[in-house]
């Protein structure tokens, strides 16, 4: 590989790690986007060849996650109009 002779010894895979934290994230995050924009189970689970049950299974921890710890936690769901631009927030 390129440069290879400045990496030291498991390099390639601790950053193939630290990007597979990050896809699987950023993954996670549009799920719960598409479950509050009322997305089904099933166009969900297809680009991960997923049935509706098994993408249920796979991402309904993080949708519970995100409804249940952020409602009171996060101030963009808990006062959404104080945060648009342009809003009085009345």
């Amino acid at each position: 590989m390129l440069a290879e002779d400045l990496a030291v010894a498991g390099d390639y895979a601790r950053r193939a790690r630290t990007l597979e934290n990050t896809l699987s994230t950023l993954i996670d995050a549009a799920i719960v986007a598409e479950r509050a924009r009322g997305t089904s189970w099933e166009q969900i689970g297809k680009p991960f060849f997923l049935d509706a049950a098994g993408a249920e299974k796979r991402w309904s921890d993080a949708v519970e996650r995100w409804n249940s710890e952020t409602r009171a936690t996060n101030i963009y769901i808990r006062e959404p109009q104080q945060h648009v631009p342009g809003s009085t927030g009345s």
